[in-house]
């Protein structure tokens, strides 16, 4: 059984530290030991529940840090990391804290970050419908594991975990027929962008832009601003320019 697990985990990990998955940057200093809540569940887990307490006892745990204020997982360099602020998980009862877990194993074990990468979507929005859908899943489909009650843990904070609410029972009476991918298209449509002001053109002339001049292909950077907004320019050569742009 334990081969089995492990090459379970294997196959996600093969599956998407190949590809940038995730804008969270590991540095080696934030890598800490278990938190000794979670240490304490993964006791508790190995004899009772064998493929959690793998994807636990295999995972790198950063505490800290700045982009993640509760509790995440990515995969870089072919190990799992899992995220966590240590104020956060400390509110939670075990009940809370393995809901938390399961939730977290979803997001590997369904390949969302590879997912979301892969189509080129919005990274944050793809999160919240993952984050819709594994809920709901574990309510519906999960009472216990490993013996223990799941109960939808609740932020002093921000509130409970989100939730699909009756304006997506209207689109699909079956909470099973929806996908990731098919909330956040619908999430999408419905979200409100704020109107982007054009930028000022005195903003756009700063030392070391690359701007065209006249018609034809005639590049140069600019490498000083005058008080008159005038500005002077190095030329480069087309190639230099696409370079610098990083267009293909």
């Amino acid at each position: 059984m334990e081969v089995q697990l492990g090459t379970f985990l294997k196959t996600i990990i093969e599956r998407t530290h190949k590809e940038p998955i995730d804008s969270i940057v590991l540095m080696e200093q934030e890598v800490t030991r278990c938190p000794e809540q979670i240490r304490v569940m993964v006791q508790h887990l190995i004899p009772r529940d064998a493929l959690l307490a793998t994807f636990l006892l295999k995972a790198r745990f950063i505490k800290g840090h700045p982009e993640v204020e509760t509790c995440g997982v990515n995969i870089t360099d072919g190990k799992i990391n899992f995220f966590y602020n240590e104020d956060f998980i400390k509110q939670f009862s075990p009940s809370q804290l393995l809901f938390i877990i399961v939730h977290e194993f979803y997001h590997i074990a369904r390949l969302h970050l590879d997912r979301s990468a892969r189509r080129k979507l919005d990274s944050g929005l793809y999160n919240i419908a993952g984050d819709m859908i594994i809920n709901e899943d574990i309510l519906r489909d999960l009472s216990t594991v490993a013996g223990i009650s799941l109960e939808m843990p609740v932020d002093k904070k921000k509130g409970p975990g989100l939730r699909m609410d009756k304006k997506y029972a209207a689109k699909h009476k079956d909470p099973k027929l929806w996908t990731t991918e098919s909330l956040y298209q619908f999430l999408a449509k419905g979200k409100k962008t704020k109107p982007q002001k054009p930028p000022n053109k005195k903003d756009l002339l700063t030392p070391g832009r690359v701007v065209r001049i006249g018609k034809a292909e005639d590049y140069g950077i600019i490498e000083k601003v005058n008080k008159d907004q005038t500005y002077e320019v190095k030329h480069i050569s087309p190639e230099e320019a696409r370079k610098r742009l990083k267009v293909a």
